[in-house]
């Protein structure tokens, strides 16, 4: 069996004196994509925080190909090869669309996601690459802040509800980079809320309600299993 690339084991992260995740273990093996759902609030957001070093777990350990990163600064992680699409963009409102992609890239000539690639990959922003983030729109704003993530040229990307508030179109031009991710063996940590996208793309899936994991299967066996899509999901 291939070794896990990320392996979370049985962390605890708090908001203060308010507990958000009770002890979740999970892993990720390299090229893979693995999706994580569950309803608002049960803690999917705390926990990619947690991986990323902002929210640091309490207890437990999270690994990256092997080194001990649960309490590693932010900045490390990221260099050791982790990127990072958080929930709500964050596109810095007075930078460029080419300053957001220029301040993280790492260029390299073995390097997959170069600033070229970004602009054939989202021509969009190619047009762009003068206007301010704050002057994009919301698919825009969203596909710069996966671009910003990737000229770093990560070997695994965490992406948080990257489909949120987008328009169809958006929704399947994010698609095709998650296509393009798959085929390039590049790790995804999908969190995201549209089962058919998770269906559509992810390798395996985990449930999250209140903070624990309460169900891991392949995309297949959740498309098929109407209960616990019911009482974990609400579709």
């Amino acid at each position: 069996m291939q070794e896990a690339m990320l392996a979370i084991e049985n962390i605890h992260t708090n908001y203060g004196a308010s507990q958000v995740l009770h002890g979740i273990s999970l892993k990720v093996k390299p090229g893979e994509i693995v999706g994580i759902m569950g309803r608002n609030g049960v803690g999917k957001t705390t926990l990619m925080r947690s991986i990323m070093g902002l929210t640091p777990a309490k207890s437990g350990r999270i690994s990256f190909r092997d080194a001990d990163i649960t309490h590693m600064p932010s900045h490390k992680i990221a260099r050791l090869g982790i990127g990072y699409v958080p929930q709500g963009r964050r596109v810095f409102p007075s930078l460029t669309v080419r300053e957001h992609l220029q301040v993280t890239a790492r260029e390299a000539p073995a390097n997959q996601w170069t600033f070229a690639k970004m602009i054939e990959l989202f021509p969009n922003l190619g047009q762009r690459l003068d206007q301010s983030g704050a002057k994009l729109s919301g698919g825009e704003q969203q596909m710069l802040a996966a671009g910003r993530a990737l000229v770093a040229n990560p070997s695994l990307l965490l992406m948080d509800e990257p489909t949120e508030g987008l328009a169809p179109l958006m929704v399947r031009e994010l698609g095709r980079l998650v296509g393009a991710l798959k085929e390039t063996g590049t790790a995804v940590l999908l969190v995201e809320q549209q089962l058919a996208f998770v269906l559509k793309y992810a390798d395996r899936v985990y449930i999250v309600s209140k903070g624990q994991v309460v169900h891991h299967c392949l995309p297949s066996e959740l498309a098929a299993d109407s209960e616990i899509k019911a009482r974990f999901l609400g579709v």
